[in-house]
This record gives C-alpha cells, sequence and structure tokens, in this order.
C-alpha cells in the first residue's frame, strides 16, 4: 500500500524532501501546502507579523518569504557542511557531524554532476580553512529547480495557511488548514512541517506541544560585525587566495573557522562594496533589484570592467576592486531571548509573534576575542589594514538569518526532528550549534539520512 505524505510548506527543506522521498520511492503521493503562491512574498506582503520587541533582530521580517520555494527563491544558496574539525568540543553535534560525513557528496550530487571537492584544512593556532560552494541562480529556488509542479504524484495546494496539528497519543491525524477564508483538515500516513524555523515553533506551541515562551528561552543565531578593511593588498592569508572561484558557473568562497569559550566564530572576506557595477549584478541577481542610477554611478568606473571580465573568464576568480573587508561572525552561547505569542493578530485572524532578542555583555567580550585572534593574523601576515569601531552599528544581525538552539527543553536532535510517530519536523531551530557554517546544507544531510531509513 502506497504512503500519502504532507508536507507543510513548500519552501527550502519541504521542496528539497519532495524531490528526495519521490526519487526513492517514485509511487509515494505527496500533499504539498504552501501559505503562498507562484510569487515569493515577504512576510509583510503575504500577511504574517512578527513584533520586535528588543535590539534589531529582523530574521522574521527580513529573512523569511513565503511562496512556492519560499526562502530558497531569495538565499544566496551556499552549501556548507560540518565535518571533524567543527565544535570539537561538543558531543552534542557528533550525529549531525556524521551525517555531513555520510550525505555531503549525495547533496552535492543533486545539483551538481560531480560533487566538487571543498577544501578543509587546518591553519594552526586553533583555526582551520573551510570552503563553501554557491548553487548556480537557476538553481536556488528548490521547487522550480526541481520540477515538483510537473510531478503528478505531487498534489500542491497553494495560498493555505496551516493553523494546527491535530493529534492524538503519538500520531498525528490531520493538519488544519485555512484556505480562502474555510478551515478543513488535511489527512495523511506521515508528516512533515518545513514551514520555517519561527513560524514552525509558532504552530506547534498553537497545537499544544509547548509553551512557545518557555521552550525558546535562549534561543541564537549568528552575530555578525565588519571589523577590518584590508588595503589594497590581494587576499591571501595562510598561503590560501581567498579570492572567489567560479567553478562551473557557481562561486567557491573560503572562510577562516576558529573556536573559543565553548562559541564558534568565522572571518569572511567581502570584495568590491566600493565597485559600483559589481553591486548593481549583484543586486540584480540576489535581490531580482535594478537601479539605473546605480548603473550610470557605475559608469565613471567603466575601466574597471574590463579586467572583471576577464578574470572571469580567463582566470575563473572574481576580480577584487581596491580595499576589501572583514567580518566577524560568532555563535550566541548565553542569551536571554525568547520568542512569545502576540496580543495582535495577522491577516489571516492568527496571533503574530513577539521576539525579544538582545546581544548580552559576553558575546561583546567573545566578539573582541575573536578580533584580537584575526588581528594578529593580519599582522603576521603583513597585511595593512585599518579597524571598524565597535558600536551597535557595526553589528549587522540581518545578514545572518541562521536561528538555532530553539529548544529549552533537553531532548536530543532526533526528538526534535521526529516529536511523533508519524510527525517530523525540519528547521535549523532544532540544531543546539549553528558552529561556523550557514546551516541550510546541514539538515539537507538530515533529511537524506531519514529518506535512505524511511522509504528503502
Amino acid at each position: 500500500m502506497n504512503k500519502t505524505i504532507c508536507i507543510a510548506g513548500a519552501g527550502t527543506y519541504g521542496s528539497y524532501l519532495a524531490n528526495a522521498i519521490l526519487e526513492c520511492s517514485p509511487n509515494t503521493k505527496i500533499i504539498l501546502i504552501e501559505t503562498g503562491g507562484h510569487h515569493v512574498k515577504t512576510e509583510q506582503e503575504i500577511g504574517f507579523s512578527s513584533f520586535l520587541k528588543e535590539n534589531s533582530y529582523n530574521a522574521a521580517s527580513k529573512g523569511r518569504y513565503f511562496g512556492l520555494g519560499g526562502t530558497s527563491a531569495k538565499w544566496g544558496g551556499q552549501l556548507l557542511f560540518f565535518s571533524d574539525n567543527d565544535c570539537i568540543y561538543d558531543s552534542s553535534m557528533d550525529s549531525i557531524k556524521q551525517m555531513n560525513y555520510k550525505y555531503k557528496d549525495r547533496v552535492l550530487n543533486r545539483f551538481f554532476l560531480e560533487a566538487p571537492k571543498l577544501e578543509e584544512k587546518k591553519i594552526g593556532r586553533g583555526l582551520y580553512i573551510k570552503s563553501g560552494i554557491w548553487l548556480q541562480f537557476n538553481k536556488r529556488n528548490l521547487f522550480t529547480y526541481f520540477q515538483l509542479s510537473k510531478n503528478p504524484n505531487i498534489e500542491v495546494i497553494t495560498n493555505a495557511r496551516v493553523k494546527k496539528i491535530n493529534f492524538t497519543s503519538q500520531k498525528v491525524n490531520s493538519i488544519t488548514i485555512l484556505k480562502d477564508g474555510i478551515e478543513q483538515n488535511i489527512q495523511a500516513d506521515t508528516f512533515y512541517i518545513t514551514c520555517g524555523a519561527l513560524e514552525k515553533m509558532r504552530l506547534l506551541s498553537k497545537s499544544n506541544f509547548f509553551n512557545l515562551e518557555e521552550e525558546t528561552k535562549g534561543f541564537a543565531d549568528h552575530v555578525s560585525t565588519r571589523c577590518f578593511t584590508v588595503q589594497k593588498f590581494r587576499p591571501i592569508l595562510c598561503g590560501h587566495d581567498f579570492t572567489y572561484k567560479f567553478v562551473g558557473g557557481s562561486l567557491v568562497t573560503s572562510r577562516i573557522i576558529g573556536e573559543l569559550d565553548g562559541v564558534t566564530f568565522y572571518m569572511q572576506p567581502v570584495f568590491n562594496e566600493q565597485f559600483v557595477f559589481f553591486q548593481v549584478l549583484k543586486n540584480l541577481i540576489f535581490k531580482g533589484q535594478f537601479s539605473f542610477i546605480q548603473l550610470f554611478k557605475a559608469a565613471k568606473q567603466f575601466l574597471h570592467l574590463f579586467p572583471f571580465i576577464s578574470n572571469y573568464i580567463f582566470k575563473k576568480q572574481l576580480y577584487v576592486f581596491k580595499n576589501w573587508e572583514i567580518n566577524i561572525d560568532i555563535e550566541i552561547k548565553d542569551s536571554n531571548n525568547f520568542i512569545s505569542h502576540s496580543s495582535q493578530v495577522d491577516s489571516f485572524g492568527i496571533p503574530g509573534i513577539d521576539i525579544y532578542f538582545n546581544i548580552l555583555e559576553s558575546t561583546i567580550v567573545k566578539i573582541d576575542k575573536a578580533k584580537s585572534i584575526i588581528r594578529n593574523l593580519l599582522v603576521n601576515e603583513g597585511l595593512p589594514f585599518s579597524e571598524v569601531a565597535m558600536n551597535s552599528s557595526a553589528l549587522k544581525l540581518e545578514d545572518t538569518y541562521h536561528p538555532y538552539k530553539m529548544y529549552n527543553q533537553e531532548m536530543g536532535l532526533q526528538e526534535r526532528f521526529n516529536p511523533l510517530d508519524n510527525l517530523f519536523v525540519c528547521h535549523t531551530g532544532i540544531l543546539d550549534r549553528a558552529g561556523g557554517l550557514n546551516p541550510t546544507a546541514v539538515l539537507f544531510c538530515m533529511l537524506e539520512d531519514h529518506v535512505e531509513k524511511y522509504y528503502k
């Protein structure tokens, strides 16, 4: 007897999962439910509501999108994976690291004819270099890339808000959706909730799995800050060229990762912020935005277009214009952060969320320590640089959107992923740590492990 699968959320993880299941079990019927439609929209455009009560955490308003493909329609598409070098003193990360080691190439092979070799090497002083690859632009919307709309075994229900998960004992019986103002129950054998970290936690709480405020106490994300400007020198550190490389139309970038005081930090170079043409191109590719005013400004730098194009064609690397910047991102270990249900309802008549997010002094101290490590590295390498003063404007929380540690209860990774017999929940919030990674692809490996065990 063929199973019927219900996946709530046709975004990054929902699309990836649907494709993986049908590749493994082609006769499975999948009901794919999406809040939005064919055009991906922001939180405000779709009618969701989130309210920032403290600080400047914008992951809800700027880091999530709704529609077929969800956030994958807007993300940078960077694939990074855990290895034995990551979170070396934290045994809670062992199982996910093992999954990454086992399934990394399988994930990469879904996007590339041959899995690219991503460099990783120790450079001493407890630091190591890790490389990641960015998907080509036409591969980033996973719903579109996997051609899910063409699969006859997938029933796509759009413009449908999941309102509640209905369960008894250890089994989900149905989920309640709101479509065209009418509630209806969707039944299936197995259910997956893949509708974004913040929305998943709100939904689970409203479905009486836990108290949202209590469960999310201490939730975290990376904090990012601009630290240094390096003056007109090639970006070579520890014998490694950090210039972005092009491999088969995809971008390969590298970062330096280190561990201190129980958290991971990483340093990554940022190029061409003063190169207007590059910024125009970047906004067009990543945001779908185009400005004639900016293009006019770019004309003043037209002489740099020739080496830019030449570097791409002949050297397969990015042209670096003038100075380059260094950002440092770091995990949060201690926090007073939490999420609660709002007293205000969204356009669906459902309570929104209130987000309380603070950066404690202990995190600022750790950022200073990480800066000192990278500062010494620059000095030892003989690179001329200036330092960006640490202040609130230097912190760039809006550039991260890597929420993790959303569960306050003492439960393992598998229990968070599979809270009931026929219910699976996939979002970065189930991770204890994000390490020095953009963690999206980390959970692709977990989904591969699940599909192999559950559907073969």
